[in-house]
């Protein structure tokens, strides 16, 4: 007998069977499970990624340790922010964190991010480049910090992080604890980037 894989597979033969688990399973098969993305970290590895994962079952594995963990909680999220500065109606990007403010590039306004957004690499485009933008932040320890600063702060660009030798995770994703169910699904857990670190890390291009 195939023994279901943690990650990809639904246990059947431990369902009873309901309406909801039927339904659930000709979905599966169908490959529509509806999925979320969302941002994981591993703090004993010191390593994050993006996982896109089933909506009923947000858990994923860290590929060094093979621990399962629950997605780095919406607030305590960071990497590649989209803001949205009300004070002089400009849209920007730029390295963040959901709990901690950044300067408006354009009127230096401090706002916090509207959302963190999945990591993509970076295609190159045809044409001159785009103006880029230096990343400041409030955060006491920013490489090119912004007065006046918030004491107590820290940044979480990757130069900051390195300049200053601090982990990698900002926050940890809390260790997942099985609820006992054997529900998992087909639906390919897609890693979309496995760091932002992959990424280019010079200034995040302004979008206006």
């Amino acid at each position: 007998k195939k023994k279901p894989n943690d990650d990809n597979d639904i246990a059947v033969s431990f369902l009873p069977l309901t309406e909801e688990n039927k339904r659930m399973f000709d979905q599966a098969q169908a490959n529509q499970i509806p999925s979320v993305i969302h941002q994981f970290a591993c703090e004993s590895c010191d390593r994050d990624w993006w996982r896109r994962v089933p909506q009923r079952k947000r858990v994923s594995r860290c590929h060094r340790c093979k621990k399962k963990y629950d997605p780095v909680p919406a607030n305590k999220m960071w990497g590649i922010a989209e803001f949205n500065c009300l004070n002089c109606s400009r849209t920007f990007k730029g390295f963040g964190r959901m709990d901690g403010r950044s300067p408006c590039y354009g009127c230096r306004s401090a706002i916090f991010p509207t959302k963190i957004l999945p990591p993509r690499k970076r295609r190159k485009m045809p044409g001159p480049r785009r103006r880029n933008q230096q990343h400041s932040c409030l955060a006491e320890d920013c490489y090119n910090r912004m007065e006046p600063h918030v004491p107590g702060t820290e940044c979480v660009h990757p130069h900051s992080r390195q300049k200053n030798r601090k982990p990698r995770v900002v926050y940890p994703s809390p260790a997942h604890i099985s609820s006992g169910s054997t529900v998992n699904t087909y639906l390919s857990q897609g890693s979309l980037i496995d760091s932002i670190d992959e990424l280019i890390l010079d200034d995040i291009e302004e979008e206006i």
